[in-house]
């Protein structure tokens, strides 16, 4: 069994604590003045799904879990009840949507997963590198907003199976997009969420530049005028 310190924390790692195995949902660093940093943790509990917030000192040590993984073929749901086979034995193994988690709004039947074990139990599933969904609607783009523009659409494009999530990417229907590895649904909206504020921000940004650049131009035009007046007026005088 291999065991791990606080500095090689990572979220979805799994550790055991208090007699229990918890996955790492977030974590961070702190230092306090003269004493010793300490680490921030909300941990899930694998058995019963619970999150609670702890707290380590830095450089305390964890036992990681022996996890058995197998390569699985996500075959369909019934009910609350997800169906995958083993990929090597052809043994068929069921798991509640609930055990399953955020990661059940991505799976696709014929999928292939790595279904994460321990003592016979699920305690984690994870998706492909990339997932390809087929774009069933997206709202269409307005005319005028291109990258040359400065601008940046976030289509709001319903995936199959029965998500919506906000792409920057001008699909049409029946088009098939492929994404980076999921870890859950919230966590990839809230990402994009971030970007497309990042976008406004930027978006606001350069109209105050330009605002700024007009206002300089037309300054300069005015100082222009008004030295074109004065050296015109002394040619005069001179003459």
């Amino acid at each position: 069994m291999a065991v791990v310190d606080t500095s090689r924390f990572h979220k979805g790692m799994k550790i055991e604590t208090e007699g229990a195995i918890w996955e790492i949902v977030e974590y961070k660093h702190s230092k306090m003045a003269q004493r010793s940093p300490i680490v921030t943790a909300r941990l899930k509990n694998i058995a019963t799904g619970s999150v609670r917030e702890m707290k380590f000192r830095a450089g305390d040590t964890f036992n990681v879990p022996d996890i058995d993984k197998r390569k699985m073929q996500y075959i369909y749901k019934d009910n609350e009840m997800f169906y995958f086979m083993d990929s090597e034995t052809f043994d068929q193994f069921s798991f509640r949507e609930d055990i399953i988690g955020d990661t059940a709004e991505f799976l696709k039947e014929q999928q292939e997963v790595i279904v994460q074990m321990y003592e016979g139990e699920l305690i984690g599933i994870e998706l492909p590198t990339a997932v390809v969904f087929e774009v069933t609607h997206t709202e269409p783009g307005v005319k005028g907003d291109t990258v040359s523009s400065w601008c940046i659409i976030c289509n709001i494009i319903t995936l199959f199976p029965h998500q919506q999530i906000q792409s920057f990417s001008r699909s049409s229907s029946g088009a098939k997009r492929s994404f980076k590895e999921i870890k859950s649904k919230a966590c990839y909206c809230n990402a994009l969420k971030a970007i497309c504020t990042t976008c406004e921000e930027i978006s606001v940004q350069r109209e105050s530049v330009e605002s700024d650049i007009h206002a300089a131009v037309r300054q300069l035009h005015e100082s222009l005028d008004v030295r074109t007046t004065e050296l015109i007026g002394q040619l005069h005088q001179m003459t």
